[in-house]
């Protein structure tokens, strides 16, 4: 069977205690969360479930996706965000003016705002950022690549401003052979979970990319209902 008629967007798997803390720090009132992690990890996507949540609840969510090309513009991340006519020469009055603007947009609802690889902001959205983590209408869900220069601002969301620091580490065995079974819908061998667990090393997104390099490559097939891996596959571009 072919790998695009199996599960594109993969179940969050083994992030449900994580998942909860998110929401508890914000029932508490804090600035925000900072989720660090190696890449694929998963968390882009345990920060956008997140999202989905408190959308679900009331608040106004706004995701901004920080580049390396974005950075080379001030507020590069935020002009999806940010009306156009906050303008201003003066720094002050410019991060006034855009958070005034982020707010009133979200009226009496909580502004909550998801920022992924927030160690590639430039300075000024950094600056941004932080700022509205220091108001009562906001709370921050970022995210950050483990061993990246960060700019300050982003350090000071949970060194000064009150965001909680959540450290991501890969899924454990078990975790990794449910995110298996999940993406290809039924249950797989023992060598197969072994082979994938071993290759993976429980990096959610290399176990998506691998098994779906696998079912396209030909080497994951169903046996009599139990997927099996006869050979190791080879290597996919994407990997």
């Amino acid at each position: 069977m072919a790998a695009t008629a199996f599960v594109r967007d993969w179940p969050l798997v083994g992030r449900l205690e994580e998942k909860e803390r998110i929401a508890r720090a914000r029932r508490a009132g804090a600035a925000g969360v900072v989720l660090l992690g190696a890449a694929g990890v998963g968390k882009s996507r345990l920060a956008r479930e997140a999202l989905v949540e408190f959308e679900r609840s009331g608040a106004l969510t706004m995701w901004v996706q920080a580049t390396r090309s974005a950075a080379t513009v001030p507020l590069g991340a935020f002009a999806g965000v940010v009306p156009a006519e906050v303008r201003s020469d003066d720094s002050f009055e410019l991060m006034r003016g855009c958070v005034e603007a982020l707010c009133a947009r979200a009226g009496p609802r909580e502004l909550v705002l998801g920022v992924d690889d927030a160690q590639l902001l430039d300075h000024t959205s950094a600056a941004l950022v932080l700022q509205l983590a220091g108001t009562a209408a906001a709370f921050v869900v970022a995210t950050i690549r483990s061993g990246d220069p960060c700019p300050d601002a982003i350090v000071s969301l949970w060194k000064d401003a009150g965001a909680q620091r959540l450290e991501l580490g890969r899924l454990a065995e078990h975790e990794a052979g449910q995110l298996v079974e999940a993406i290809i819908g039924g249950p797989a061998d023992h060598a197969t979970h072994r082979l994938i667990w071993e290759t993976s090393q429980g990096s959610p997104l290399y176990i998506r990319e691998l098994v779906i390099g696998a079912l396209s490559g030909g080497a994951l097939e169903n046996v009599g209902g139990l997927w099996r891996m006869p050979f190791r596959p080879a290597v996919s571009a994407s990997l």
